[in-house]
């Protein structure tokens, strides 16, 4: 975590503490995980998406227009084993999840 950015400022606010408790408790139930639009620059959220989803097991999909030209995107997604899909939401046909 950064000792001069958002993540330190998520563990002192009582209100990112609840909602990264309710986050990290969906991530944990979800049965796959849709991100769209995510830039993949919060390393908070990162490590969230990496520690709590179980993406070795489940389905996972990074939707974005731009994911292609985006290394952070793309190496979070790649780490995680997920179907890259270069659309915007208006786009996105949801067929193409499975």
């Amino acid at each position: 975590m950064k000792a001069d950015g958002k993540p330190v400022y998520y563990k002192r606010s009582r209100f990112y503490k609840k909602l990264f408790r309710k986050f990290k408790n969906n991530l944990i139930h979800a049965k796959s995980l849709i991100v769209i639009g995510y830039g993949g620059k919060d390393e908070g959220i990162n490590d969230y998406l990496l520690n709590f989803f179980e993406y070795q097991n489940k389905s996972c999909y990074f939707i974005d227009p731009g994911i292609n030209n985006n290394p952070q995107l793309m190496a979070l997604a790649d780490k995680m084993h997920a179907v890259k899909i270069e659309k915007s939401i208006t786009d996105f046909d949801a067929r193409l999840i499975k």
